[in-house]
Formats: structure tokens, sequence, C-alpha cells
């Protein structure tokens, strides 16, 4: 049976394996759980919160995530540059793509479908007195 852990993982496997980005070509490093450290660029998959009486209701499972990037703001525009080649909706550089294409999934993690649902807006945020650049990229998982 697929579990919530399962699916981050699942997350976490399709985005660091679905994505080619020319701007950052060693790769993102995606964490399933939230790091105390960042050295970014790099995302985190967290999970949204749920009613459970709406889980154990249905015969599926479906659950919201949030995907985190971070960005270094060393440089602004780089960093912008990087957020927005990750929100493209196609594309090699495309988190969307990556998370919604199945062949990205890892083959031990059973889902009916992943999309994402919601790209956030690029905001400055500040972790471990560093400053970074952040776009949150919600993602709906159904199994």
């Amino acid at each position: 049976m697929t579990t919530i852990s399962d699916v981050r993982r699942g997350i976490a496997y399709a985005i660091q394996n679905g994505l080619v980005s020319a701007s950052y070509p060693q790769g993102l490093r995606v964490e399933e759980y939230v790091r105390d450290t960042l050295t970014g660029p790099c995302a985190e998959v967290h999970r949204r919160e749920f009613d459970p009486r709406l889980i154990f209701s249905e015969v599926k499972s479906e659950y919201q995530f949030v995907v985190r990037v971070y960005s270094p703001l060393t440089t602004d525009r780089w960093s912008q540059e990087f957020l927005d080649d990750l929100s493209e909706v196609n594309g090699q550089t495309s988190l969307i793509r990556a998370v919604q294409d199945g062949d990205n999934w890892p083959a031990d993690v059973t889902i009916d479908y992943a999309q994402v649902t919601r790209v956030g807006e690029i905001v400055a945020v500040q972790r471990e007195a560093e400053a970074y650049l952040m776009v949150e990229f919600d993602v709906e998982a159904v199994w």
C-alpha cells in the first residue's frame, strides 16, 4: 500500500530525475523532508494539511503537497531566471513536467496521478541568516 512517505519520496525522485536545467547543469537537489541547512539551489517536499474524514470516506487517497524551491540570492537575476525556468509548463527545465510525467517516478511508488495545481510567486526569504528567492509548487497526488 502506498503511503504519504512513499509519495513524498516519489515527488522528490521525479523532480530530481526528470529535470534537466541549462541554468544549473549539476541538477536540483531535492530533499524529501525539511533540512536544517540549505545549500541552494535546492527543493524540499512538504505535505499540506488535510481533513482525515475526507480521506477515509473515499476509495482513493488524495493529498496535497508543496515543493518549495530555494535559490541563493547571490545574483538576483540568475536566481529569478532559474526559478522562472522551473516554472515553465513544458520543456527540459519544467518542474511541472517532471512531476506529472509518470516515467520519472520510481517503480515502487504506485499512484494514479500527480499534478501541479499551482505555481506561486517568487518571494525573498531568510533561512539560517542567508537570503534566498523561493517559489512554491502545489502538487496533488492521488492513489
